[in-house]
């Protein structure tokens, strides 16, 4: 379809658009850190575009101009540029949807073809390319069309308008965290953004493909295959963009800047290797970081939290507590400053927008080991910050010439109604004011300065082919895709160009990626390229390293070079080497040759050693034994590489007796019981006097802590009758907190009843921290389970102590008995609804709190799952992100009624294995052969897939929903005058 919108000025401005009106710089700038214009707080009405520009306060190394807006753009949420440098805009037009992008379509949505036909920089054209589309929040430009996110599908819509479904289920729930970020990568498949969501998608084109299960991981799919799709690591919300060195970064809300550290396809080589996180928060100054807003608070948001203003407690609230904010809370629509345009230090920055505080934040990356650090280095500021609360900064990507362009959702109210309190939606209007406006940002002194043709569709291969060396990062990209796209344009003279390495080899990746594609045999010397030395060819080392992953024999040298690449002086580089070891075609000998090495001489951190572990499908034993004998690797590593040892389940066992018999010959390390944990009960319990030897480990002063938590979790594999004493003495009151949870730990071994009745005798004894361990185990067998109830029935044990998600837990359980049991002992304990409960306790919202005891109390029932001021525990939400948006009153619901609103990221799961243990807790982490739960204290279990019988979401918090049964309403006033103090801070 490509029916004509309009053609002309953008409003308000008397001409071809804004930077030919005003300013003799084309640019009306402003410092980072002035004062900003006076206006006033209850700003109702929109600004022109020329009115909004000049509320931007932007890096006075910086410009920025408009380049398209209302009517021809509308409720723009992202975008992309085609080969010949037209603009196609996603219009998300029928946002918020009550929040939700599920019930009766609506079909609203649209895509927008922008063209700016004069070259002045500003399109002035504007034609409709697409409509009928619910909820669109992705697009990608492929061949004759282009790739739609457009939850639950994944749309092809090619040039004639028309749609084809190419995948269907990814999850619309919630209408902020939907399919997104469609990008094709290096690797020839195109990446995306599944929003979080527990989606089974499954291949329209390709039905009897199996269904894939994302369950809040990314995915990536190839644009030639029909049903490719497969999950990929992840963890982001909208967002979604890749360094020079081909890591992901993404976010979420309130976890600005993440890196997606492990992918996916590496760790599935390994289905035995179970993995905590794939995902790594990496900003040093907060995940939901502090930011320097500019705009005043809307009025909508300070009703909201003064709406009991006129009471007769108003007068005691301080007006810094009723101004919400000043943290991030919708991180979104990241993306990477083109090095080939943005000098030096800005090249290489990643800018994340944060729509509710009307701004731009940056981070500088710098290499950490294996990841980055994301350092704050805007003093007091933000990249563009703006004083008008409608600026709505969504979505960010470089243009045709390098220039990097903004999508502003522009509008008055863009929080998620299920945020907002009924009335607030009832009063305002939440919907779009049929406005948008898309921004460039260019550096003053770009690096590159020459003025480029932004069509790459017309050129020949011959020209093409200089476009993908090109210093810029989208026109290198583009040539690739075209390349991709029509093979047959690849010629023999870029294969020449391709030997000729090029000084920036960085730049020549995406000609790399294409050639090595079908030419790995030969044609090519990759030792001299993995030799490429200096820091600022590491990235093409890394591209290096991965196309020898595709080699089907190793060409003459590459082996040497991966030797010396064991001390590559980049961390990154030796990470890729711990993730290629197990993808190159190596012998075996070569291959146990070079992981020894690289955990003798590559100082690789955990992640390194997760993949390195993920490598060594082959030579995990023989690896053990070499280690073991010299005394090498962290005690970690030798655990985690026994555990892979352990699970083959053949009968020839020879080679782990052998090994047994070697620990503990020079007494009972570390080392040693770091590989007898890691092999696991079926081969400790293969030496005798086991038990003799961790009393002896337990009762001496001289045992280091880690070898003590060793022993403690050893005990767990020694008979019941044996190790009952020494874990009596564990559990005992007096015994230092981490050892009674250690031990705790250890106890989810047994199933004998009289695990059950020591559980139960010592519950009195316990502080709440032991007592939330304890009930995981006590929920966890059935025999426990009918000991509970009877004790509970009998009046001998408090049911009310239970956490709710554990007594909601038994009465859904699927055994007819015990969800009757304890159903009748819900209703017995708890008659009263979170209503009455809310009305019971308002009172303390009339008395004043105070914050020393406020601080105790958090410490006390607070810090298991949440951390202030260094003390407590990141299970649940970052609470400094979290309170920006909190009043007393959200508090108070929040605190007595966890679960009226709960972030599906937080919501309890209980996952039963296939022994029959049940276990509960958030899924913080996915990976291709693991999940990891997550519960109260940090306490963290991996399960292996191929171990689990059922997962099932509770779609409870994981915040206990009888805080009351704790808490007097003086205690609760105190409470939250603590948490209120600590967000005014």
């Amino acid at each position: 379809m490509d029916v004509l919108v309009s053609r002309g000025p953008a409003p308000g401005l008397n001409g071809r658009g804004l930077n030919e009106h005003f300013m003799p710089s084309l640019v009306l700038l402003f410092l980072c850190c002035l004062q900003p214009p006076a206006q006033k707080p209850d700003q109702r009405q929109p600004l022109s575009p020329r009115e909004a520009l000049g509320t931007f306060q932007l890096d006075p190394h910086f410009t920025i101009e408009l380049v398209a807006a209302e009517p021809e753009v509308v409720d723009p949420v992202c975008f992309c540029f085609d080969a010949r440098g037209d603009l196609y805009v996603v219009e998300m037009r029928g946002y918020p949807n009550g929040g939700v992008g599920t019930g009766k379509p609506n079909l609203a949505g649209r895509i927008k073809k922008l063209q700016d036909q004069d070259g002045d920089g500003y399109y002035e054209t504007a034609s409709i390319f697409a409509d009928g589309l619910r909820f669109p929040c992705g697009i990608m430009p492929w061949r004759d069309g282009f790739f739609v996110g457009d939850a639950p599908d994944l749309l092809f819509i090619n040039s004639k308008g028309e749609k084809r479904v190419l995948y269907t289920g990814f999850g619309n729930a919630n209408i902020q965290q939907m399919i997104n970020g469609l990008q094709l990568h290096h690797d020839g498949w195109v990446y995306g953004c599944n929003g979080g969501n527990d989606s089974p998608v499954k291949s329209v084109e390709k039905p009897d493909a199996p269904v894939v299960q994302l369950r809040g991981m990314h995915f990536r799919f190839k644009p030639e295959v029909p049903g490719s799709i497969e999950p990929c690591s992840g963890g982001g919300q909208y967002g979604l963009a890749v360094t020079a060195e081909g890591q992901w970064l993404t976010c979420t809300n309130s976890q600005h800047l993440r890196h997606i550290v492990l992918p996916y396809h590496y760790l599935k080589r390994n289905p035995a290797l179970a993995v905590s996180a794939t995902t790594l928060d990496i900003p040093d100054h907060g995940a939901a970081a502090r930011v320097f807003r500019l705009a005043p608070f809307e009025a909508w948001r300070l009703e909201r939290t003064t709406r009991r203003a006129g009471a007769a407690d108003a007068s005691r609230y301080p007006s810094t507590e009723l101004v919400p904010g000043g943290y991030i809370t919708s991180a979104t629509g990241l993306a990477i400053c083109d090095p080939g345009i943005f000098p030096p230090p800005y090249g290489g920055n990643v800018l994340v927008c944060d729509p509710a505080n009307n701004l731009v934040h940056r981070d500088v990356l710098v290499p950490d080991g294996s990841t980055y650090r994301a350092e704050r280095h805007d003093k007091d500021c933000e990249f563009l910050a703006s004083t008008d609360t409608w600026f709505r900064p969504v979505f960010l990507a470089s243009g045709p010439d390098g220039a990097m362009y903004l999508a502003d959702f522009y509008r008055e109210i863009i929080e998620t109604p299920l945020s907002l309190p009924d009335d607030i939606k009832a009063k305002w209007n939440l919907n779009s004011r049929e406005r948008g406006r898309i921004w460039r940002i260019r550096p003053k002194q770009p690096v590159f300065k020459e003025k480029l043709n932004p069509d790459l569709q017309s050129l020949s291969p011959h020209f093409l082919s200089r476009e993908i060396v090109s210093p810029i990062r989208w026109r290198r990209e583009t040539a690739y895709r075209l390349f991709r796209e029509e093979p047959s344009r690849i010629l023999p003279e870029h294969i020449m160009l391709a030997n000729a390495q090029p000084i920036d080899m960085a730049r020549a990746m995406h000609l790399y990626s294409l050639l090595y594609r079908d030419r790995v045999d030969g044609e090519f010397t990759l030792a001299q390229h993995l030799g490429q030395q200096g820091s600022q060819h590491a990235a093409f080392r890394i591209k290096a390293l991965q196309f020898c992953e595709q080699l089907k024999t190793p060409q003459p040298g590459v082996t040497k070079q991966l030797h010396q690449l064991v001390k590559d002086p980049h961390p990154q580089v030796r990470f890729q080497l711990a993730l290629s070891l197990g993808s190159i075609p190596l012998p075996k000998d070569e291959k146990l040759k070079l992981a020894r090495e690289m955990i003798q001489h590559s100082n690789l951190d955990s992640w390194g050693e997760t993949a390195l572990l993920s490598s060594l499908a082959g030579v995990e034993i023989d690896l053990l034994k070499s280690l073991l004998n010299q005394r090498q690797g962290t005690p970690v590593m030798l655990e985690r590489l026994a555990s892979l040892v352990s699970k083959p389940r053949d009968t020839n066992d020879h080679e782990r007796d052998a090994l047994l018999k070697q620990l503990g010959q020079q007494g009972w390390k570390e080392h040693d019981l770091a590989v007898l944990r890691g092999l696991g009960p079926r081969y400790a319990k293969r030496l005798p006097q086991l038990n003799e030897v961790l009393s002896q480990l337990l009762h001496a002063s001289s045992t280091t802590p880690t070898a003590r938590r060793l022993a403690i979790s050893l005990l767990g594999y020694v008979e019941w009758k044996e190790a009952a004493p020494l874990f009596r003495e564990l559990l005992a009151p007096q015994s230092p907190l981490d050892q009674q949870l250690q031990a705790l730990q250890a106890l989810k071994n047994y199933s004998e009843n009289a695990v059950g009745e020591l559980l139960l005798s010592s519950w009195s004894n316990w502080s709440p921290a032991v007592r939330r361990e304890a009930q995981e185990l006590l929920v966890s067998r059935p025999a426990f389970i009918t000991m509970l109830l009877d004790r509970a029935e009998a009046g001998q044990f408090p049911w009310e102590q239970l956490d709710l998600a554990r007594r909601q837990q038994l009465v859904r359980s699927r055994n007819v008995a015990v969800q009757q049991r304890a159903t009748a002992l819900q209703r017995k304990q708890s008659s009263t609804s979170r209503q009455q409960v809310l009305t019971r306790y308002q009172p303390a919202m009339e008395l004043t709190g105070n914050l020393d005891a406020g601080r105790k109390l958090f410490v006390q029932h607070c810090s298991s799952c949440h951390q202030l001021e260094g003390k407590g525990h990141t299970v649940g939400p970052d609470l400094l992100g979290a309170l920006g948006n909190k009043t007393r009153e959200n508090l108070f619901v929040d605190i007595l009624d966890p679960n009226h609103e709960v972030d599906p990221r937080y919501i309890n799961y209980v996952v039963v294995t296939k022994t029959g243990r049940t276990i509960t807790g958030l899924i913080s982490t996915e990976s291709a052969s693991s999940i990891t739960l997550k519960r109260a204290e940090g306490i963290e279990e991996v399960i292996l897939r191929t171990d689990i019988d059922e997962v099932q979401a509770t779609g409870k918090s994981l915040m206990p929903e009888n805080l009351e049964e704790s808490l007097k309403p003086q205690d609760l006033a105190d409470v939250m005058h603590y948490l209120l103090t600590q967000k005014k801070r």
